[in-house]
């Protein structure tokens, strides 16, 4: 498993790309190591891109990832977070992660591309402030 991140501060933008076989103890470490780092800022948008990776979890698996993003959602802040995966495996496992954190009101708002560009142009295209109002 390799996770390469890139951060682009003038667009309020982290971009983490995973490859190889990965589990949820490879992703919480990822995300451990963002918010580890001082130049992350709160509310920044997130860029997960699995699309070369095959992701190994299952549900309980993923309630502890979800756990985990629950104990850091007061440092990411209130932010969008967009997954890119064309494997239909691990869409299936990051579509029930997303649901799952939405469910829990984590403070972020998910959607799944197939294509970095669109998940690109969504994340710059939505103000953060106005992702939950009613």
């Amino acid at each position: 498993m390799t996770a390469t991140v890139s951060m682009d501060l003038s667009q309020h933008l982290v971009r983490i790309d995973f490859s190889g076989k990965l589990d949820v103890k490879d992703i919480i470490r990822s995300l451990k190591n963002l918010i580890e780092n001082p130049d992350y800022q709160k509310g920044t948008s997130l860029l997960f891109d699995f699309s070369e990776a095959y992701i190994d979890a299952d549900y309980y698996e993923l309630d502890r990832l979800r756990n985990y993003i629950s104990a850091i959602c007061d440092f990411l802040g209130e932010c969008k977070c967009a997954f890119v995966t064309h494997n239909n495996p691990s869409k299936v496992v990051i579509k029930l992660l997303s649901i799952m954190c939405e469910a829990y009101h984590l403070g972020f708002h998910a959607q799944i591309f197939e294509e970095q560009a669109a998940a690109l142009k969504w994340l710059q295209a939505e103000d953060v402030n106005q992702l939950h109002q009613v």
